[in-house]
């Protein structure tokens, strides 16, 4: 089994986006999390590639088909990495993404979500109009 060296880079091809998004949320540069899939019943070695805020957005390709020559397979870097780590996109063609892998970092989401109160203000300058009656 192949080692991967913290100084060496490795590259892995993302497959299935078809059944997602396509290729559209993938630009140069986007930071995506690998992540296990322990609960995949057709490859006991699949690795979800998961954008933040949307979700699954492929895997890493893990067929001789699938994977595109000068990267890795799902099969060859799985037990090397921890449950998930970090991916950043360093490659697009017209029908595949290439992942640079990052397997001792992981992305770090950090989102605050806050309630705050409508302005009433607005409400107090609009005057509705009676019960029945529209206005255009």
């Amino acid at each position: 089994m192949t080692e991967l060296k913290p100084d060496s880079q490795v590259f892995v091809t993302v497959t299935g986006t078809n059944y997602y998004f396509e290729l559209k949320p993938f630009e140069l540069g986007t930071k995506v999390s690998l992540t296990k899939d322990v609960r995949n019943h057709h490859d006991n070695e699949a690795i979800a590639v998961i954008l933040p805020i949307l979700g699954k957005v492929g895997y890493v390709a893990n067929s001789p088909y699938t994977v595109i020559r000068g990267t890795y397979s799902a099969g060859r870097i799985y037990d090397h990495l921890a449950e998930s780590c970090l991916g950043i996109v360093r490659f697009i063609t017209d029908k595949n993404v290439i992942l640079e892998v990052y397997p001792d970092k992981r992305l770090d989401l950090d989102i605050d979500i806050d309630v705050v109160n409508n302005d009433s203000a607005y409400f107090d300058t609009k005057k509705l109009p009676p019960k029945g009656e529209q206005s255009f």
